[in-house]
């Protein structure tokens, strides 16, 4: 809000289209869900489960950075990610 108090400064875009109106609603939604998700992982999962979180969603993250945006792979992905995979797996193992 404050941004758009900003002298010389519009938040209204040159052109709209109904890609844009898709776009919004298709990103709104992808939030809300994943809001949904992370409270019934805290639910089910606990903090500890929770705070892995961010570890995942990394792992998802850094290949789609890869494959779509050309970025390099980091030194150390392959670790990581099997650390990662060993932690949740550890987590999870009491639950069976």
């Amino acid at each position: 809000f404050a941004t758009g108090l900003l002298p010389g400064f519009e938040l209204v875009p040159d052109a709209v289209t109904s890609q844009h109106g898709i776009l919004i609603v298709v990103q709104a939604l992808t939030f809300a869900s994943q809001f949904l998700v992370l409270f019934l992982l805290q639910k089910t999962g606990g903090p500890v489960l929770l705070s892995l979180l961010g570890s995942v969603g990394a792992i998802v993250a850094v290949p789609a950075a890869i494959l779509i945006l050309g970025e390099n792979a980091p030194k150390g992905l392959y670790p990581a990610v099997g650390l990662i995979t060993l932690g949740v797996v550890l987590l999870n193992i009491r639950r069976r």
